[in-house]
């Protein structure tokens, strides 16, 4: 009975882990509405864990904002050509790159990052948003203010490409 017991307590903490894990690594998209504007499709060409966070960062405060929808990744591009015109909203494509952070000899912090704008889905680029941020005085090593940095870079790049698609016709 206790071996049981203690089976289904082991399956019940495996599930509970598994489920966590799918919910904290689930992207974020927002599916769209008639009030939806804007589609954009958030990717990047390298696979780095800064880009991972830069990814989810970017969906995350699209997301947030009532005229935009995102791009779910496993969304198949028919659907996503079908939806643009049943809604009539313009679609997006956003490429981002993110360097990794760089610490020179007198301890300063560099970030750079890129934000590239193409239309979708004929993927004609319209505008490029890099940004490099510096921060003096900056230990090597320090994660926290190498996520603030790439942070305040992304941040300052989604501002940039929402005011850009807004004052497109």
């Amino acid at each position: 009975m206790k071996f049981y017991r203690a089976t289904a307590v082991l399956m019940l903490a495996t599930l509970c882990v598994l489920l966590l894990v799918t919910t904290v690594c689930a992207e974020t998209s927002k599916a769209p509405n008639a009030a939806t504007r804007y589609y954009v499709t958030v990717r990047s060409p390298q696979q780095t864990e800064w880009t991972d966070y830069g990814l989810e960062f970017i969906r995350s405060a699209l997301a947030a904002k009532p005229d935009f929808a995102v791009v779910p990744s496993y969304e198949p591009v028919q659907l996503t050509i079908a939806l643009l015109s049943k809604y009539k909203m313009q679609g997006y494509l956003l490429k981002v790159e993110i360097a990794k952070p760089v610490y020179d000899t007198r301890h300063t912090l560099t970030v750079a990052t890129t934000l590239a704008v193409y239309t979708y889905p004929q993927n004609g680029l319209l505008s490029v948003f890099p940004a490099h941020l510096s921060q003096p005085g900056v230990t090597p090593g320090n994660r926290a203010m190498e996520l603030q940095l790439v942070r305040s870079s992304l941040e300052h790049a989604v501002a940039n490409f929402t005011t850009f698609v807004r004052s497109r016709p």
